[in-house]
């Protein structure tokens, strides 16, 4: 039995072998390209990026005033000819009600009606989204406190985390 099921693996191998060679004509493929490694490129040196509101009134807290422009520092060896792409992201929790800012923490406070509002070159920067950009001539990235609309925001001091990405695809 064992003798009959081998003698019936050789021969389909043998037939679909033929059907596959059968009648066809081959050539040579010959595949060429460079590698290369994308540009090395630092934010802000590899330094922490602070952004320091100072003092503001509660009412003060509406997307406009208290802006601040954030210098991220991007710095790339040379792009031209090459064929990358630069992705410039926003790592964190977004608020509940602006995908553009980063959930604020009010220090003695569990209010999550703060936020702080990113934008590039006064567009909404949305968070963990990316966003194409020119590395030779990056955008303006600003900074403004918002907060939930119809809130009342407690006093107290705030912060505000999240992480910057360049990456090239």
């Amino acid at each position: 039995m064992l003798h009959y099921i081998l003698r019936g693996i050789v021969i389909c191998s043998i037939a679909v072998s033929g059907i596959v060679t059968a009648g066809t004509n081959s050539t040579i493929l010959s595949m060429k390209g460079t590698l290369i490694v994308p540009p090395v490129c630092t934010l802000n040196g590899g330094q922490k990026i602070n952004v320091v509101f100072d003092e503001m009134g509660i009412s003060d807290v509406d997307g406009i005033n208290n802006t601040k422009t954030v210098d991220y520092g991007l710095v790339c060896q040379s792009t031209n000819n090459n064929p990358w792409v630069l992705n410039l992201t926003v790592r964190g929790e977004a608020t509940s009600y602006d995908s553009a800012a980063i959930q604020a923490q009010i220090n003695g406070s569990s209010s999550t009606d703060l936020g702080i509002k990113l934008l590039l070159d006064n567009k909404d920067f949305i968070l963990n989204k990316p966003i194409i950009i020119r590395p030779n001539n990056p955008p303006v990235m600003t900074a403004v406190p918002v907060k939930n609309p119809g809130a009342t925001l407690p006093e107290g001091a705030f912060t505000a985390t999240a992480t910057l990405v360049a990456t090239f695809e």
